[in-house]
């Protein structure tokens, strides 16, 4: 309440100092930030990988290189796709949880 002179619960160690209620709260800077990672190993992963799917099927290169190379290298670039996923996913759901009525941190 605004005449309430405790005002709301402050974490352990806080001077006392005003709260920025603009900020983000430290789950939603961890969840952005392992959101954007994710969603970024992800979209690197899905590009890699539809090129080494475009280069096996329209045969481009020897037989050989596409079988031995591509192929594996593709099935990579398809786990680092879903890696990212799921981190991005995770990250997204971090920052929602975090949102206005989580704890802020003090400076």
């Amino acid at each position: 309440a605004i005449d309430d002179p405790v005002g709301p619960p402050r974490p352990l160690g806080d001077t006392g100092g005003p709260i920025d209620e603009t900020k983000l709260s430290d789950l939603q800077f961890a969840g952005a930030t392992v959101g954007g990672i994710g969603g970024g190993l992800g979209l690197v992963g899905l590009l890699g990988a539809l090129t080494c799917e475009a280069i096996f099927w329209t045969g481009t290169g020897p037989a050989d290189t596409r079988k031995n190379v591509v192929a594996p290298l593709g099935s990579a670039f398809w786990v680092g796709t879903a890696i990212g996923a799921v981190a991005g996913g995770a990250g997204a759901a971090m920052f929602l949880a975090g949102g206005p009525e989580a704890p802020k941190t003090i400076e």
